[in-house]
């Protein structure tokens, strides 16, 4: 992942993997002793959950929110083994309601293109995880 031709493909596959709801090819992108910051996390040490199974967790309950996602991904800037994008998205809630909002994301990824560790950002007024 050394090539930023690579790191905006991981950052793609990343986003479309979300839109398609594809729980198991976005796990397997993860280490397994990963970290993720994520919003509704308050209540996690230092705001992070660490390994695949919590974040198996928190992308499920993730994708029983967001019932239709779209996401364009505006902006990535690399530098060795750190990625960055900026997003936008749309779509429906699990009520039905329209969400709306923009996002970062950052990724520190190890020499098997994983991640170990992703913090991703909302500025949303109409996204929530409860």
């Amino acid at each position: 992942m050394r090539m930023s031709g690579k790191a905006v493909d991981f950052v793609l596959d990343f986003f479309h993997q979300i839109e398609n709801k594809d729980l198991n090819a976005l796990l397997e992108q993860f280490d397994d002793s990963a970290r993720l910051a994520f919003p509704g996390l308050a209540n996690s040490r230092l705001g992070f959950i660490f390994g695949k199974d919590k974040i198996n967790r928190i992308l499920k309950r993730f994708f029983q929110v967001a019932l239709d996602l779209n996401i364009e991904v505006k902006n990535v800037l690399a530098t060795g083994d750190r990625v960055s994008a900026e997003w936008t998205f749309d779509g429906n809630n699990k009520k039905g309601r329209p969400m709306r909002g923009a996002g970062a994301a950052f990724f520190d990824l190890n020499r098997a293109s994983l991640i170990e560790e992703a913090r991703i950002y909302i500025a949303s007024d109409s996204f929530s995880l409860k």
